[in-house]
């Protein structure tokens, strides 16, 4: 069966005839075709519906209504691409994530969505002798259609019956994933006698009809290799080469950044010394990635914090057990016993206030970057060990309180064997202004959201967390947020009933208390339907009939078949604009966040609201 990619309604040859059928039955479907939890809720779109219209009369200014879903939108044709995501209700149902990208808008508003079906893969795990494993998780992760948004399951338990006992000859794992979609798949093996392995790790992808007695299901066996197999990376982490003072209580670890793959984790001894294990190469062509490149990393450990952060080798391919001889972290110079007293504006440190206050510093040193973080104690300081040099320290407050984040530079001077500083916080900068609709009317009871971005007063030091503000407008339109200093995107959500798209504001700079205007845009309807497939037995066939709780089952009627994709209901959908030439690298966040999102229906439908422009 070919997957099928399907946009719009013209050629389904007989499938609405079911889909009234269907949507008798949505009541059962909504239960059970599609695994549904049984708490599950649809989404707040679908509390509330947009004001309808009946001519453009209803209309604000500049906007007319559509005569096909009643809604008051902007005139002419729209020329926008956008990209759709559907995520299924629940996990282990017979659908699994989806994605549309470059749909484009003007001769149809309207998209008829299908999801395909998924592989049922089945399988078990064993050790290099065959004995099955029971202590594991497989993931399984593959880059999704819309840039940052990858696919990614997990597996659980298989349903044990007669089918999976005669298949697998025992109980194993099972997980649906996407088919004809490259995966690479990590089994995390759980230590039982305390030896520890890196992942194992390969790429996978499955098609309808690998086996033909059973077209959608796969059957996989994942044979790890034997400990002897893997190869023992050694070495020793030092200052430089020209003062090698051993480093203890560093992390060091393996990883191939092409593949993914990854070493096991070793803590360096008193001597620096360290060892780590490798999967071993594959020549199968669909195991594993032959002889990947590895980069060594080195971390710090909860022994000893201030270890720089390096990528120490680069470009090392292990065909063998490697000793790596002296891996350098750079020079640091004898540590100086640092303290902060965070304090409020007027010198005093309140406990209720600012108790839960965390303080960060961060630097570069030798050849790669300290950070490290504590809270304060109850008297309102904190203390590190720091080699000399040149850092930035953060001190983050409560985000419920009122006291913004404060970012300074800090210089460690060799010459001094002790250094306090006071860090007085002041109260954060306030920025309001008014949410606007298209006709320049102010918009109560919009949801006003700030998402702090992690870039502060020093963007190019490491990110801070990310914060989310959140406030809603009064009769007036009128909104107010204490932020703290950095970069943010807002984002303002007008009730549903308005008929008014969100709106997203991207690199919003906030130095100072300032007023700022929300303008949303003229709204652009986008409808259809989401359909799935109904469940089918181990041999590909519609399943006879459906158990509803409590209730016995309901036989299914014959003119439903495998093939006769049915309305999926309680499907989250989100629309993005779709930017071709966007570089997610350079800001890989920066498009992730939807223009719209909602359900469907119990009918599998679905109406969205989006701005005019992007």
């Amino acid at each position: 069966m070919t997957t099928r990619r399907q946009t719009d309604g013209t050629t389904k040859v007989g499938i609405w005839g079911s889909l009234i059928f269907a949507v008798v039955l949505s009541s059962l479907f909504t239960a059970c075709a599609f695994d549904m939890a049984a708490d599950s809720a649809f989404g707040p779109s679908l509390a509330q519906e947009p004001k309808g219209c009946r001519d453009d009369g209803d209309c604000m200014e500049g906007l007319v209504c559509d005569p096909a879903v009643k809604i008051c939108v902007a005139p002419g044709d729209v020329e926008l691409d956008i990209s759709i995501r559907l995520v299924p209700p629940s996990k282990g149902s017979d659908m699994v994530e989806e994605q549309y990208v470059g749909l484009e808008l003007g001769e149809t508003n309207t998209f008829h969505l299908v999801i395909p079906r998924p592989i049922r893969v089945l399988g078990t795990v064993t050790d290099a002798s065959g004995v099955t494993m029971n202590a594991y998780t497989i993931v399984a992760v593959s880059d999704g259609e819309i840039p940052g948004l990858d696919y990614y399951e997990i597996s659980e338990p298989a349903r044990v019956n007669e089918f999976t006992q005669d298949y697998l000859g025992g109980d194993g794992f099972e997980f649906y994933l996407k088919p004809d979609k490259v995966y690479d798949v990590y089994v995390h093996p759980t230590s039982e006698d305390g030896q520890v392995f890196p992942p194992f790790h390969a790429k996978r992808s499955f098609t309808v009809g690998e086996d033909p007695d059973h077209p959608y299901t796969a059957k996989w066996e994942f044979r790890l290799p034997d400990p002897s197999e893997y190869l023992r990376i050694s070495g020793q982490v030092v200052l430089s080469s020209s003062d090698p003072q051993p480093v203890a209580g560093a992390r060091v670890f393996a990883r191939a950044p092409e593949t993914g793959e990854t070493s096991t984790t070793a803590v360096t001894d008193t001597d620096g010394g360290f060892e780590v294990l490798v999967q071993p190469p594959d020549a199968d062509d669909e195991g594993l990635l032959k002889a990947p490149a590895y980069e060594m990393n080195i971390r710090p450990s909860d022994d000893n914090p201030v270890v720089p952060q390096v990528v120490a080798v680069e470009g090392l391919v292990f065909a063998d057990d490697t000793d790596l001889g002296l891996l350098e972290v750079g020079h640091m110079g004898p540590p100086v016993a640092v303290s902060f007293a965070v304090q409020d504006p007027s010198g005093l440190f309140l406990s209720d206030r600012l108790g839960a206050t965390v303080v960060r510093v961060s630097g570069e040193i030798g050849k790669g970057t300290i950070l490290v973080e504590d809270v304060v104690d109850a008297a309102g300081t904190v203390c590190f060990d720091l080699p000399p040099g040149d850092y930035i320290v953060s001190a983050m407050p409560p985000a419920a309180g009122d006291l913004a984040l404060l970012q300074e530079p800090l210089t460690v001077d060799p010459d001094r064997s002790e250094l306090a500083r006071a860090l007085r916080l002041a109260p954060r900068p306030v920025l309001s202004g008014w949410v606007l609709s298209p006709d320049e009317s102010p918009l109560e009871d919009v949801e006003v959201t700030a998402i702090f971005t992690g870039k502060g007063a020093y963007p190019t030091t490491s990110p801070l967390p990310e914060r989310h503000f959140l406030t809603t407008t009064d009769a007036d339109g009128a909104y107010s947020l204490r932020l703290d200093p950095g970069q943010y995107r807002i984002l303002a959500d007008p009730p549903v009933v308005s008929g008014l798209p969100r709106r997203i504001e991207h690199y919003v700079f906030v130095t100072s208390s300032e007023q700022r205007t929300i303008w949303l845009d003229k709204p652009v309807v986008v409808t259809g339907t989401v359909e799935a497939y109904p469940p089918i037995d181990e041999l590909g066939q519609v399943e006879s009939g459906i158990e509803l709780d409590g209730k016995g089952k309901v036989e299914l009627p014959a003119t439903i078949t495998s093939t006769t994709p049915l309305p999926a209901p309680n499907v989250k959908v989100e629309v993005f604009f779709h930017d071709p030439d966007a570089d997610p690298e350079m800001d890989p966040e920066a498009n992730l966040i939807p223009v719209a999102e909602g359900w469907t229906d119990e009918t599998g439908g679905y109406l969205m609201v989006l701005p005019l422009t992007d």
